[in-house]
């Protein structure tokens, strides 16, 4: 979390992540995400160590450029839900709603409609791609 975070600083000097609302069109892209699944670390199990399963709102959080989210993150797991090994010691969605969070997060980035001249200067290409 902490290194990621320094990165997207040095990336984007200018911006600040931000709780994207759960309003938001990312959350009823394709499926309706506004509640979810979420593993929670608990000491309350006989093996020293169990996951408590609550209903939450995601929290999700970007990076906004022009009015669209150029970064989505998650502080909580998504990756290994999507390759379906629910960790303890990792806090985060269950596949089911991982899937869901990443099919949202997909379809939101596919249906952008983004040109150079949107794009903040300092990331636009400084001469055209070459001719195939």
């Amino acid at each position: 979390d902490t290194s990621f975070r320094q990165l997207m600083s040095q990336l984007f000097p200018e911006q600040a992540f931000e709780r994207i609302p759960i309003t938001h069109e990312l959350f009823q892209m394709q499926h309706d995400i506004t509640q979810v699944k979420r593993r929670q670390a608990s000491n309350a199990g006989q093996s020293g160590v169990d996951a408590d399963i609550k209903t939450v709102e995601p929290y999700l959080e970007g990076i906004n450029l022009n009015g669209r989210y150029a970064v989505i993150y998650s502080k909580y797991d998504i990756s290994c839900a999507l390759e379906k090994q629910n960790s303890i010691g990792c806090e985060g969605y269950l596949p089911e709603d991982a899937t869901k969070i990443a099919v949202n997060a997909v379809k939101y980035a596919i249906l952008q409609d983004v040109s150079f001249q949107q794009m903040p200067a300092q990331t636009q290409p400084d001469s055209p791609l070459p001719a195939k």
